[in-house]
């Protein structure tokens, strides 16, 4: 059977209708294990940036290197 014919459980680990801090510290805590996550302050600007620009409700993907 190929990969796109398996049943798909998908789901975000999130709501929506969280903040991006609160959504972004969620994934911090449930994916990684993370006690706490700390936003510096040009991490901050950008997604007051972001949220002020409407694009705060879109799914956060995070890319650990």
């Amino acid at each position: 059977m190929t990969a796109s014919a398996k049943d798909k459980n998908f789901k975000l680990l999130y709501d929506l209708e969280g903040s991006v801090q609160e959504r972004i510290e969620k994934i911090g805590k449930i994916m990684y294990g993370a006690d706490k996550v700390e936003f510096s302050e040009l991490a901050q600007k950008k997604v007051d940036m972001y949220t002020k620009q409407g694009l705060g409700n879109l799914p956060i993907c995070i890319a650990k290197t």
